[in-house]
């Protein structure tokens, strides 16, 4: 009975949970991988390449951005009021 005001609190979890899991599994990469986001930022860091590293930075604010507007969009869609 009282799930619908509960809603919000978790919607907005998962929004923030989202952009934070994100980072999290791409920091995990630049240490303990041999591929993905984080794994292609270091290794762009090692060669001094500067646009691989503003690339990778930029994929990673588009996925964090698209995700955290899903769940806003989500979020307006379910808890309507």
């Amino acid at each position: 009975r009282d799930s619908p005001l509960a809603l919000p609190p978790i919607l907005a979890g998962l929004r923030v949970g989202w952009t934070m899991a994100l980072i999290g599994a791409v920091v995990s990469e630049l240490y303990g991988a041999s591929g993905g986001l984080g794994y292609f930022v270091m290794v762009q860091n090692k060669m001094f390449h500067s646009p691989g590293i503003f690339a990778g930075a930029v994929v990673l604010a588009i996925l964090s951005y698209s995700g955290f507007s899903f769940f806003d969009m989500l979020e307006r869609k379910m808890v309507s009021w």
